[in-house]
């Protein structure tokens, strides 16, 4: 896979990828312009000017399940592509969450806008939750070990019913 897309790069043809979206949880086939790969976090990413989306964005390449090369050529892009991971947007919901001192690792682990301490190893936090299905997650994973303090306005409560209806 990093052989096509890095090929695709330099030879600035489109590919056709299908993605599997983390964050929402979908699968889709979207045309990308192909600008870089890069390796970040341990896992390697595309940049891309994505058709589907009418913008730029990156893709995780263990998430692409296929990728066909097109045969044609894409003009090169003004500017410099941006070769990073996430980049919020200034619309991207924020979420406030008091962590306590076992959920640390979410500072470290994700890309936060501020860190407050609170003493007695908690910490709140504000962090971009651009994606509702990918707060679920974090929310689930931590557990009673975070507490939202806004911005997560009734996620929990829509946590907690969609796991009691599998259940029922």
């Amino acid at each position: 896979m990093l052989e096509t897309l890095r090929s695709a790069v330099q030879e600035r043809r489109p590919v056709e990828i299908d993605y599997y979206t983390y964050g929402r949880d979908v699968r889709t086939r979207r045309l990308v312009d192909p600008y870089g790969v890069f390796a970040a976090d341990s896992e390697w990413y595309l940049s891309a000017y994505c058709h589907l989306a009418e913008a730029d964005r990156r893709f995780r390449v263990d998430r692409i399940r296929s990728a066909v090369v097109l045969d044609r050529h894409f003009d090169e892009p003004t500017g410099t592509p941006t070769l990073s991971v996430f980049e919020p947007r200034p619309e991207d919901p924020r979420v406030v969450l008091d962590l306590e001192a076992e959920a640390r690792w979410v500072v470290e682990q994700y890309p936060v806008e501020s860190v407050e301490e609170l003493g007695g190893g908690r910490t709140r936090v504000t962090l971009v939750a651009s994606e509702h299905a990918w707060l679920e997650r974090l929310l689930l994973r931590l557990g009673s070990r975070a507490r939202p303090v806004s911005g997560a306005d009734g996620v929990a409560a829509a946590v907690a019913r969609r796991i009691l209806r599998r259940y029922s």
